[in-house]
């Protein structure tokens, strides 16, 4: 029995001896596995990391490319912005070159303009200055000329007889003067009767002892007119009236032909530019017209005082804007354009 449990023993033992050595061997098989694993991790690993860094420098090749390419476009562009901007450049100092030249031009043409301007001003001065003395002669002509011919009626209004005094005879004229109507000038209650003649058969001559001297006869020749010319005249004139609201001075068109006929000018279309300005105590209207005259134009404007002294104006006015009332006339001023007898529309 004991050799039989030694026997179970032993065999017991060599069972747990080969489990055991079953268990290492498993073990070490185990530990051969782990350490198989951690090398194979140990490899993908590095195997990643060599991917990673692969990447990286595939990336940093790719950002490196991008760059490049970027910094070459960025380059051209600036090329293309230093080209574009040298051309505009250029192209501005042409321009500057020729809008110098197109300044420059205008300039002697404003120039060139001033100095006409200056010339055909000094030339119409010169001219009205000269018509002005040509009025000034005929005026102090024409008063020498009544004087005269006021002494000479004196003097045939005076007694003669034929042993005083001998007959007069009219002053020698000057070459190219025109004879004057002696009697164009005397008022007509100052010149004398005319004297009817005496029948044929008349014996009072000779109940006076002899017959008078006759009386001279006028000349029948008049004085020459002078000739009409054209002007435009511009009228500025400050009016003072309550009734100046904008509704009642901006119409003036009724005004026209009013001031057409104050005036006595051939058409309505001779009174132009017609403004009006309302002010604080009345209104301002400007407005010019086209007159055919003799007189100087100066001398014309002048009569414009005659107008607003006999309240022709301020009717005209009136009637004109539909005012109540006349308004007054405050301040006015008036300048004068000879118009070119070839310029004149017909």
């Amino acid at each position: 029995a004991d050799a039989e449990r030694e026997r179970k023993l032993k065999d017991e033992q060599d069972k747990i001896d080969a489990l055991r050595k079953q268990l290492e061997d498993q073990a070490a098989e185990a530990e051969r596995e782990r350490q198989r694993q951690k090398q194979d991790e140990e490899k993908e690993k590095e195997k990643e990391k060599e991917r990673e860094r692969k990447q990286k420098e595939k990336e940093d090749e790719d950002r490196r490319r991008k760059m490049q390419e970027e910094a070459d476009r960025l380059q051209a562009e600036l090329d293309a912005a230093k080209k574009e901007a040298a051309r505009q450049q250029k192209q501005r100092e042409k321009e500057d070159e020729e809008r110098a030249r197109a300044l420059e031009d205008e300039r002697k043409k404003l120039e060139k303009a001033r100095k006409a301007m200056e010339d055909e001003r000094k030339k119409k001065a010169e001219d009205e200055e000269a018509e002005r003395q040509a009025w000034e002669d005929r005026r102090n002509k024409i008063a020498q000329m009544k004087a005269a011919e006021r002494a000479d009626r004196e003097k045939r209004q005076k007694p003669q007889s034929d042993d005083d005094e001998p007959e007069e005879k009219p002053a020698p004229r000057r070459k190219n003067e025109k004879p004057v109507d002696s009697y164009a000038s005397v008022p007509k209650d100052d010149k004398p009767a005319r004297k009817k003649k005496a029948p044929a058969n008349d014996d009072s001559d000779d109940d006076d002892g002899g017959a008078k001297p006759k009386a001279k006869g006028r000349r029948k020749k008049e004085e020459p007119k002078a000739p009409l010319k054209d002007y435009k005249i511009f009228f500025s004139v400050n009016i003072q009236t309550d009734e100046n609201d904008e509704d009642v001075i901006a119409d003036t068109e009724a005004l026209r032909p009013l001031l057409a006929d104050l005036f006595e000018t051939r058409s309505e279309k001779d009174v132009f530019e017609i403004k009006t300005r309302k002010k604080g105590n009345g209104f301002k209207i400007d407005f010019g017209i086209i007159i055919a005259t003799s007189m100087h134009p100066a001398d014309y404007i002048d009569t414009f005082d005659d107008l607003t002294m006999d309240g022709s104006f301020q009717s005209t006015i009136k009637d004109g804007f539909d005012l109540t009332k006349d308004p007054h006339v405050h301040i006015w001023e008036a300048r004068y354009e000879k118009i070119d007898p070839k310029k004149r529309k017909k």
